[in-house]
């Protein structure tokens, strides 16, 4: 697959699966992470007003698209990171759904530990690669 089809900010797109894939030639762009604790894939009650930040833009500018990219520390074997990943997503999904956006406005892919955000030996930096990485596309309204 060509990426740059796809996305011409980023290269995350590369690896989702082709029944969630994007429109072409839409530049997608980072809006915000939300942070998981480690082996879950349950939504921290402080994260959940990022959700809804992420829904209310959505439903407030319908010309956009949400796309979710999820991941996780390097702790875990391949496989399993990347089913935690699959879930992370799955519930960011769910509860974006659950908000208001339609679902056909949502795009998704996984990653396991594959893309890591950080790559010191730190809590830290695991923590920062715990993330489903919500990215926005189409008319992007610029802050």
């Amino acid at each position: 697959m060509d990426c740059s089809l796809l996305c011409s900010c980023c290269s995350s797109w590369a690896a989702v699966r082709s029944s969630t894939v994007p429109p072409a030639r839409l530049p997608w762009t980072t809006f915000k992470d939300i942070l998981f604790d480690s082996n879950n894939a349950t939504i921290r009650t402080n994260e959940m007003v990022k959700v809804s930040e992420i829904a209310d833009y959505a439903k407030q500018n319908p010309s956009v698209n949400v796309g979710l990219d999820g991941h996780t520390d390097p702790f875990g074997t391949d496989g399993y990171n990347q089913g935690l990943s699959e879930r992370r997503v799955g519930v960011i999904r769910d509860a974006l759904i659950q908000a208001g956006v339609a679902a056909s406005r949502i795009h998704s892919g996984a990653f396991g530990e594959s893309r890591p955000k950080c790559n010191d030996n730190t809590r830290e930096c695991w923590q920062r690669d715990r993330r489903v990485e919500v990215l926005i596309s189409g008319d992007v309204a610029r802050k």
